[in-house]
C-alpha cells in the first residue's frame, strides 16, 4: 500500500506508516471485526501520542465492514472523551466503506489519505445494507449527483438529461448511471420515457444519510470568537460582504431568508459560508477568520461557532447572484444548513415554500 507524499513503513511492531518528518504516523485496520477492535486501535495510538509528544498526529483508517457509520461515531466520541485533551486533539479517524468514508477531523491531507487508503483496500460490497450508495470516492459523487437532482426538485425545474447531470456535478455517464440505480432501488427515482430523470419526491433515505454524513461530505471547519466580546452576526456579516471573497455563497439562515421572506426564526445563530472549491482546487478556508478580529479556524466542531464553513467541490456552483453582495447558495446547501443547526421545523417550511407540494 502506498500514501500520498512521503512516507515511511512502520516499524517493527509500530504503525504501518510514519511521515519523513517523524510527526505523523498512520494505522490501517482492514475488515476489523468490531469495536473492540476499533477502540483497542484508537487506545494503541493514543499511547503512543502520549509516549512520543513530537508526534503532532497519529490517523487510524479502519475498515468496519458490520458497523453503521453512527455507531462507529458514537465509540469515536467515547473514546476522545475518555482521552486528555492533549492527546485527543491529535488522534484522527477514517472510518472507510463500500457506502461511506467518514474522516474527523476532514483536513484536506486527512481526506485525500482515506481516499487513496480506501482506494487500496478490498473493501467488497455492504454487510450492512442492500440499499447502499456506491463505494468510496463514488460516495461522494452519489451525493453530489442527488443534490443536483434535489436542486431541479425543489426549484420545481422538471427532469434532467444525463449529460446535465454529468456536466453539473462533473463525473462521467457510469458513475452517474450507477448512482441513479441506487436511487432507483431505493424508488427515490424517475426516469421519463425521453431518458431523463427527476426525484419522486423529497428523498428522504438519501438525505437523511447526507445529514449524518454532512460534516464530512464538505469538510465542514468552524470559526469562533475568541475575543471575549459578544459577537454581532450583522457586522459580521457586513464584514464578510465586504471582504468580496473569491468563490464563496451565503448559507444557513441568511440564504433561507433569501429564498423564503416569512422563514420563522428570530436572529442569526451563525453564519453559513459555502465555498466552490472544485476537485483538484486547493481548499483552506482558515483564512476567513481575518476578516474580523478575534476569530480562530477549527476543524473540530464548535457549538458556539460564529461562521461555519463548507466545501462545494462539483463543477457547477449553482450560486444564485446577488448584485450587491456575496451570492446564495443553491437551496440544497441552504437546507443541508439548516438541518445541521438542528433547525428541523424551519426546515420542512423552507421545502414547502419552495415547492408548495413536498410531502
Amino acid at each position: 500500500m502506498e500514501l500520498p507524499g512521503e512516507w515511511l513503513s512502520g516499524p517493527h511492531g509500530g504503525p504501518d506508516f510514519a511521515s519523513a518528518d517523524g510527526h505523523t504516523i498512520v494505522e490501517v485496520k482492514a475488515r476489523a471485526q468490531g469495536l473492540r477492535d476499533l477502540r483497542a486501535a484508537l487506545m494503541e495510538l493514543a499511547v503512543r501520542l502520549t509516549q512520543d509528544p513530537k508526534l503532532e498526529q497519529a490517523l487510524l483508517a479502519i475498515h468496519l465492514p458490520r458497523i453503521s457509520l453512527p455507531r462507529i461515531q458514537e465509540a469515536w466520541t467515547e473514546a476522545r472523551a475518555a482521552l486528555r485533551p492533549q492527546v485527543a486533539g491529535r488522534l484522527a479517524l477514517a472510518a472507510l466503506a463500500p457506502d461511506y468514508r467518514w474522516v474527523d477531523p476532514p483536513t484536506p491531507q486527512l481526506v485525500e489519505i482515506a481516499d487513496v487508503i480506501a482506494s487500496q483496500l478490498e473493501l467488497g460490497k455492504s454487510e450492512r445494507t442492500e440499499n447502499a450508495p456506491a463505494g468510496g470516492t463514488g460516495t461522494l459523487f452519489f451525493f453530489e449527483i442527488t443534490k443536483v437532482l434535489l436542486e431541479a426538485w425543489m426549484r420545481g425545474r422538471g427532469a434532467l438529461q444525463v449529460q446535465q447531470i454529468m456536466e453539473r456535478v462533473g463525473c462521467s455517464h457510469p458513475t452517474v448511471a450507477a448512482a441513479l440505480d441506487d436511487l432507483e432501488r431505493r424508488r427515490e427515482v424517475l426516469r421519463t420515457r425521453d431518458r431523463r430523470v427527476e426525484l419522486k419526491g423529497l428523498p428522504h433515505q438519501t438525505l437523511e444519510e447526507a445529514v449524518v454524513l454532512n460534516e464530512s461530505l464538505r469538510q465542514t471547519q468552524w470559526i469562533t470568537d475568541i475575543s471575549g466580546t459578544p459577537s454581532d452576526s450583522t457586522k459580521l456579516l457586513r464584514r464578510l460582504q465586504g471582504a468580496k471573497l473569491p468563490r464563496a455563497a451565503l448559507g444557513g439562515v441568511v440564504a433561507a431568508r433569501h429564498y423564503h421572506p416569512a422563514f420563522d426564526l428570530h436572529g442569526t445563530p451563525r453564519i453559513d459560508l459555502t465555498l466552490w472549491r472544485p476537485r483538484g482546487t486547493a481548499y483552506d478556508p482558515a483564512g476567513i477568520a481575518k476578516v474580523y478580529p478575534g476569530l480562530v479556524a477549527t476543524t473540530v466542531r464548535q457549538a458556539d461557532a460564529v461562521i461555519a464553513v463548507h466545501r462545494l467541490a462539483r463543477a457547477d456552483a449553482l450560486f444564485e447572484n446577488n448584485a450587491k453582495d456575496l451570492p446564495y447558495a443553491d437551496p440544497v446547501e441552504t437546507l443541508l444548513d439548516l438541518y445541521e443547526l438542528r433547525l428541523t421545523v424551519q426546515a420542512q417550511a423552507f421545502v414547502k415554500h419552495l415547492r408548495g407540494d413536498a410531502p
